[in-house]
Formats: C-alpha cells, structure tokens, sequence
C-alpha cells in the first residue's frame, strides 16, 4: 500500500549486480523511504552493498508534497547534486520508474525524458520498474 513491493528488491539486486555497483544511492519518496529501508534491514540480497536512500525536495510543486510519482527529471537531478555536495560519487543511481510513467519515452510531467538525469550529473542512473500509485 505504500508503494514498494518486497519483490522490487530483486529487481534492484539485478540492477545492481548488471552495474556491477557496490555503492548506490537510491532517490525514494518520503512515503516509501521508511517502507523501504525496513525491508532492506530484513533482507539478506545486499552484502557487501552499500546503499543509501535520499529523498529529493519536490522543487516544481512544492509544499508538502510527499508523493513520488510528482518529482520531476530536475528534482532528481538537485538531489544527485545535493548528495554529491556531501559524499563521494555512487557507482550507481536508483530511482523509481513511476515519476516517468508518460508514454514509452519514459517522460516525466514536464515531458522531459529520465535519460536527462544521467546526461546532466554524469553517473549511471537506471529506473527500478514500479507502478505509479496515480494513474
């Protein structure tokens, strides 16, 4: 109900393993970060992996905003600049699918593709497949 299906977790292992990556920053929602970190501390899919989950702010519509499925391409990419401001570069981004749930393009609410995210802070960044909870 909140977003984030335990089986995503494999989905992120094979992620993960593909980039051969063993420091990730994954970019969640302030609903499905505490889901989603309860589930990694009771998994066992992740040794020797270090991943860190960040919440971007919700730029464009501010507020209190708390849904992932309304981040934008350019609310990414200040989190990942953010982060980078503090921590040194991951060998993988993560974020989830559903914010680019627009045609098969995979655009965001703004039309703007999430491949801008890669292109703009110059680190692998790939989609976790997940549903948008609006449709």
């Amino acid at each position: 109900g909140a977003g984030f299906r335990p089986s995503l977790l494999e989905d992120l292992k094979t992620l993960i393993t593909n980039h051969q990556a063993r420091n990730v920053l994954l970019l969640s929602s302030p609903l499905v970060k505490p889901v989603f970190l309860q589930i990694l501390r009771e998994s066992s899919l992740f040794g020797g992996i270090q991943i860190r989950v960040e919440v971007p702010e919700n730029r464009y519509f501010g507020g209190n905003i708390c849904m992932g499925d309304l981040l934008l391409a350019q609310d990414f990419i200040e989190a990942i600049r953010d982060y980078l401001r503090k921590n040194p570069p991951p060998d993988l981004v993560v974020i989830p699918s559903s914010p680019f749930s627009l045609g098969q393009w995979r655009r965001d609410l703004e039309g703007r593709v999430f491949t801008a995210i890669e292109r703009s802070v110059n680190l692998p960044v790939v989609l976790l497949d997940c549903e948008p909870i609006y449709d």
